[in-house]
């Protein structure tokens, strides 16, 4: 029996759940949604500027807002399957189990590491709680599932992705009922909290703000709310179609995968390696298949979607010549992954029903989470079948127009996906296109923003010339809103003669502030700001100390 149903989870969630959705439904707050949407830091706004690369507005000496999460959402049924059986006895004699105290509700820490026994013999699944709600607790869950409880946590070693070792899955997010969670999980440790750690989480409540949306259609509004925690694949697949092509919902591959890769971790454990298809129920999304030959080779496909129109496959650009004599699963699965190297039109798409497939006589061999290159590969197919239908526009799109009305948090949101690129977003890397949008983000006071406009032309990057002067005016523009790293920068600046000329009584005034606010300088900074000051103090002269406590006080003064 799975954890879900013994602990009767499912009974419960869709209780809350149901009343949940019809509340929704009377009292639409779209104020809540616009607030999630807008990130967590924050800074006083000036006017906009236009966008260009230009010298910073000067303003006051502000600190930075505290973040904070905001979130209302929905949930799942369950997301624990049933675990494998075992053949074989386990080697050695087990350690005999520890004793285990019910976990208080209201001591669930965010950043704790616990563990759940799906089964009294079975594995621990390894979690980390994120965020708690009343009612609902939000973890991410690891690839490792380790047969006995693990005295010793080392985070950095467990993984989300798929596990190398077993070809395990781990869960970007995973909302559980606050209550049974609490009532089954052991605290191992506490590990601070990441933005990696949120991910998930994030796309999810946007998946479900957007389905309610007053715009949204019924069904959708349907299938957005309930499909997360009721584990409907019909649903799940339906809201990763609208996202790809833009029917019903803002075009954003991002969410797409997100309900994609639910529904590949849906079908862990329910078809073993090796097996030879025979019913439409082993066909898998994610799952990864041989089919034989005439010439005895090998035709390696990948099931990128199942649902009730047929199958989305995509073909690798080779054939294994023999299937190995003992398929164990991550073998399997790294030869067929092997074959996704190359760009389109290396893979190649094909729709068929599940009949159809089956007459290939495939052999299953592992599951893979859908990728972004495989999910392009038949968006132009699945727009035919929407023919006629009214495409919105893309996520991408949208944020663009956001930040051109200034928008604060999408002009950071277009920057960054500049600077990094994002595939999802079929956004390439352009550091050019990315200065206009942090210029525009900082003069409405983000010293963030502000920051990395001075490392960009400091240091000089793809496509920006180094300027050092431009980089030393923005970096003390950021350390006046009291950014602690920006403020210890600045005085290095000053101290080397770069992008100005050496002052060491300017550097003093620097080091001192950035040691004197709560600037969120971390201790290792805060020490070398520390020793920075000692260093000018030992050499200066008294006049040059003087001059340091004018310079300071100016910095100090409102404006």
């Amino acid at each position: 029996m799975s954890f879900a149903k013994q602990h009767g989870v499912v009974k419960n969630i869709k209780t809350f759940f149901a009343s949940l959705f019809r509340s929704q439904q009377e009292n639409p707050a779209p104020e809540e949604q616009n607030q999630y949407r807008q990130k967590t830091q924050a800074a006083g706004k000036n006017e906009p500027s236009s966008l260009e690369a230009s010298s910073p507005k000067k303003t006051s000496y502000s600190s930075r807002s505290a973040p904070s999460l905001g979130a209302d959402l929905e949930d799942m049924d369950q997301w624990f399957p049933s675990s494998r059986e075992k053949d074989q006895e386990p080697k050695g004699e087990p350690e005999p189990p520890q004793e285990q105290e019910v976990i208080p509700d209201d001591d669930l820490m965010a950043g704790g590491i616990y563990s759940l026994q799906e089964q009294e013999d079975g594995p621990y699944w390894l979690t980390k709680v994120i965020y708690v709600e009343e009612q609902v607790v939000h973890v991410v869950c690891y690839a490792q599932r380790p047969e006995q409880l693990p005295s010793e946590i080392v985070e950095q070693q467990l993984t989300i992705a798929l596990n190398k070792e077993d070809s395990s899955f781990g869960i970007e997010h995973l909302p559980l009922p606050r209550t049974d969670f609490a009532a089954n999980a052991v605290l191992l440790g506490q590990r601070s909290l990441s933005e990696n750690d949120f991910t998930g989480y994030r796309l999810y409540v946007d998946s479900v703000f957007d389905c309610l949306d007053e715009q949204a259609p019924d069904w959708l509004k349907k299938a957005g709310s309930y499909a997360a925690w009721r584990y409907d694949h019909n649903a799940m697949a339906a809201l990763a179609d609208r996202y790809l092509i833009g029917v019903d919902l803002p075009r954003d591959s991002s969410k797409s995968l997100y309900w994609l890769n639910r529904l590949v971790h849906a079908g862990k454990d329910l078809v073993q390696p090796e097996t030879a298809i025979e019913s439409e129920k082993q066909i898998l999304t994610g799952g990864v298949y041989a089919c034989p030959q005439e010439d005895d080779r090998y035709r390696i496909c990948k099931v990128v979607l199942k649902d009730k129109h047929g199958l989305q496959l995509i073909n690798f650009p080779a054939h294994l010549g023999q299937l190995p004599e003992s398929l164990h699963l991550a073998q399997s699965v790294e030869q067929a992954a092997a074959r996704r190297t190359g760009k389109p039109p290396v893979l190649s798409h094909v729709a068929l029903e599940a009949s159809g497939f089956l007459e290939q006589s495939p052999i299953f061999l592992g599951l893979l989470p859908v990728t972004v290159h495989e999910l392009h590969c038949y968006r132009s197919h699945l727009r035919k079948m929407f023919e006629g239908a009214e495409f919105q526009k893309s996520a991408w799109e949208s944020l663009q127009k956001r930040a051109a009305d200034g928008d604060l948090q999408a002009q950071l949101d277009v920057a960054y996906r500049y600077i990094d690129g994002d595939s999802a977003w079929e956004v390439k890397r352009n550091i050019p296109e990315a200065i206009p949008w942090l210029t525009e983000a900082a003069n409405q006071g983000h010293a963030l923003a502000a920051y990395n406009l001075a490392m960009l032309f400091q240091q000089g990057e793809e496509g920006v010339a180094p300027d050092p002067q431009l980089g030393l005016e923005w970096l003390a523009y950021a350390a006046q809103l009291n950014y602690g790293p920006a403020q210890l920068h600045t005085a290095d600046c000053y101290r080397q003669g770069k992008g100005c000329t050496e002052n060491i009584a300017i550097a003093h005034a620097w080091y001192t502030l950035a040691l004197q606010t709560e600037n969120g300088l971390p201790e290792e900074a805060r020490q070398r700001a520390k020793q920075g000051r000692r260093e000018i103090e030992r050499s200066c002269t008294p006049e040059q100390l003087t001059e340091a406590q004018d310079y300071l006080q100016q910095l100090q003064a409102p404006s």
